[in-house]
């Protein structure tokens, strides 16, 4: 009886999940190029950037290939003008190059719920969560422009579900802190938070955490993020 309730449910699960992810793409990349309005100082920035790397080799101040880009003299970090770039290269100069990498992010951002929810509870929680997040107006809003924001929370979200698969497989783990690490590099604000919230993972998870850190190879792996962080 169990097995085939559980048979029944698989296909179900599927085509829930994926009518959720169909209904995410479709308010994330419909109209993307009219709505929101025109492109904010923001995301010019972004795409000019971009594409003047892609011409010169520099940005628009004449730094090559800078990690941080001085922009509005805000400094902004780096990573999603190189994502923007591809995309520039391939569909031009205009709106669709700028937001497609943050739309398509979002899309990933809510599937990834769908399996946090899964690990930490069960299917149907996993379910909710990314049907709730998939018509979040707040996550469509941001999905939907040129921002780093949206980029860095599915790096933070992806570290988060890594990290718990991590506590069983080390390797993980290591995965986990290069994806915490790659949102450093893309928005200001995971160099605050990301600190205070891996230091909460380690106490909450301290005996499995003292526990990891005693195999050689999470040694050897420490010290290569330790170099990434100084970078």
């Amino acid at each position: 009886m169990v097995y085939q309730h559980l048979e029944l449910w698989r296909p179900m699960k599927f085509k829930s999940l994926l009518l959720i992810i169909i209904l995410a793409s479709l308010l994330r990349i419909w109209n993307l190029n009219n709505f929101p309005v025109g492109f904010n100082a923001d995301e010019a920035a972004i795409g000019y950037n971009a594409y003047s790397l892609l011409q010169t080799g520099k940005d628009e101040y004449g730094s090559s290939f800078p990690l941080a880009f001085k922009s509005f003299e805000d400094y902004k970090p780096g990573l999603y003008f190189y994502f923007v770039l591809p995309f520039v290269a391939t569909l031009g100069l205009n709106e669709w190059a700028v937001r497609l990498p943050s739309a398509l992010l979002g899309i990933g951002t809510v599937i990834l719920i769908f399996f946090l929810g899964k690990k930490l509870f069960n299917v149907k929680v996993g379910l909710l969560s990314s049907l709730l997040l998939a018509i979040s107006p707040w996550h469509i809003h941001f999905s939907r422009g040129g921002w780093e924001t949206n980029a860095a929370t599915f790096f933070i979200t992806l570290g988060v579900y890594l990290y718990i698969k991590g506590l069983k497989n080390y390797q993980m783990l290591f995965y986990s802190f290069i994806s915490f690490l790659v949102s450093m590099y893309i928005y200001q604000s995971p160099r605050l938070v990301i600190p205070i919230l891996v230091l909460t993972f380690i106490v909450l998870s301290k005996s499995e955490f003292t526990l990891l850190l005693s195999i050689k190879k999470i040694k050897k792996y420490s010290i290569l993020l330790i170099l990434l962080l100084v970078l």
